[in-house]
């Protein structure tokens, strides 16, 4: 099914390996999900890997030209990599199912259009994980 703008903003990811990330799987934003991978491809060339993702239309605005995008499968292992934050099972079980998360700066950058492409890092960068802008949320969107 195609998406609409009202199913949320449609992003590319690309990375080096699809790890554990597959259809379904889920996107997180300080641990909680806000989106779903909608596919997961080779590039046309074979030389890296095209995660599509659907941010919630609710969500959409925490998607920055700035933000970070990265691999959240292996988290598990270690949850010290979320400080403070509360794990609860639901998150556990995307985690271990597989699932992408993304911070974005406490400076936010500019609002993404739909189709706007992030590298997709395998493990996030300890200064991601303390970020903490405020960005006001369209609840009237979930």
């Amino acid at each position: 099914d195609p998406v609409t703008a009202e199913d949320g903003l449609l992003v590319r990811l690309r990375a080096q390996s699809a790890g554990s990330i597959t259809k379904g799987s889920a996107v997180l934003y300080r641990n909680t999900r806000v989106g779903r991978i909608i596919g997961v491809s080779l590039a046309s060339n074979a030389t890296i890997v095209e995660v599509d993702a659907v941010i919630d239309a609710g969500f959409a605005r925490l998607v920055r030209d700035n933000s970070r995008f990265w691999d959240a499968s292996g988290v598990g292992v270690d949850f010290g990599l979320f400080r403070g934050l509360s794990v609860e099972a639901g998150s556990i079980d995307a985690v271990l199912r597989g699932a992408v998360a993304f911070a974005t700066p406490t400076n936010p950058g500019r609002v993404v259009d739909a189709g706007h492409e992030f590298d997709l890092q395998p493990a996030p960068e300890s200064k991601w994980l303390e970020w903490a802008p405020v960005i006001p949320l369209d609840r009237t969107k979930n």
